[in-house]
């Protein structure tokens, strides 16, 4: 009798105490409940980008809502304009770090770019090798139609990576 108790007793505390214990990282392994890689990332640093699609010709990873949702997913502050006026009205307004656009609109925009208050980066998407061939000489940073999201990131979080290095830092002093 004292056993079935005990026994009873064990059974009934095991099956009332239950939790879902898990160690350190042990959450992650569990089906279901894993996190992918956009759920992981986040920037080093958050940048505020402008996409510029003035036409439905531009080159159709801008025209899409992935960019900006992938770009809003991660951090990033995203806007998107489709005429020159509202263009510049953002780069006056705003601090904008970069400016994703077409190459064919990438020119363009350089000088605009540099009147800017905080001169973002242009970067120009391309939609074939011959263009991306043609950025290289012209762009310092270049993003190619097909690139994967991993990759895209990688290039936004390189030309960020630059602005930091270029924009001094203020001096303690003043």
């Amino acid at each position: 009798m004292k056993r079935l108790f005990a026994a009873t007793l064990i059974l009934g505390t095991t099956v009332i105490g239950w939790r879902d214990v898990t160690a350190c990282g042990d959450k992650f392994l569990i089906p279901g409940r894993g996190m992918t890689f956009l759920q992981a990332y986040k920037p080093a640093r958050v940048a505020s980008v402008v996409i510029y699609a003035p036409s439905t010709n531009s080159v159709d990873v801008l025209a899409t809502a992935k960019v900006e949702a992938l770009l809003t997913l991660v951090g990033h502050r995203v806007n998107t304009v489709r005429t020159p006026s509202a263009l510049s009205q953002r780069l006056a307004s705003a601090k904008t770090d970069i400016v994703l656009t077409d190459l064919n609109d990438a020119a363009g925009l350089l000088v605009q770019a540099q009147l800017a208050p905080n001169r973002p980066t242009v970067v120009p998407v391309m939609a074939t090798k011959a263009d991306a061939t043609a950025a290289k000489k012209q762009y310092a940073f270049q993003i190619k139609n097909n690139d994967d999201q991993g990759t895209f990131l990688a290039k936004i979080d390189s030309v960020m990576k630059q602005r930091a290095k270029a924009t001094p830092s203020p001096s303690p002093n003043n």
